[in-house]
């Protein structure tokens, strides 16, 4: 017998898949500028470690959570993201320019509107 799905549990899975491929290629890009930039220890200022560790680090960090618990690891991406951009702004007075810190990140967004979907789709029905 043939399973049916209900729409939202296909476009959950789309996005899911979208997600996923889009979060292994900015994990990709991320570290190919990491190891290609070849990264100074001792030169990094304590400053400097803290935005490391909110961005490449947690946001990579969390988009590999987010194949497992998708909640868990979008919010992590999107938290870290967000910290980045508010200790940039603390420290240089402005926010980095061009959207691709942001389009890195992204994919931590649709990790938790496919979290938010599938919870919602499971559901049962009162």
């Amino acid at each position: 017998m043939c399973q049916t799905y209900a729409p939202i549990q296909y476009s959950t899975i789309i996005v899911r898949w979208i997600a996923r491929i889009w979060g292994l290629a900015s994990i990709l890009l991320l570290l190919a500028f990491l190891f290609g930039e070849g990264l100074a220890f001792t030169q990094i200022t304590p400053v400097e470690w803290i935005q490391l560790l909110l961005f490449p680090f947690g946001v990579m960090v969390g988009l590999l959570i987010a194949w497992r618990w998708e909640g868990a690891g979008g919010a992590l991406t999107v938290m870290s993201f967000i910290l980045f951009y508010l200790l940039h702004y603390l420290i240089a007075g402005n926010l980095p320019r061009g959207p691709y810190f942001g389009l890195v990140a992204a994919p931590g967004l649709l990790f938790l509107m496919c979290w938010m979907l599938s919870r919602r789709s499971s559901r049962p029905d009162l």
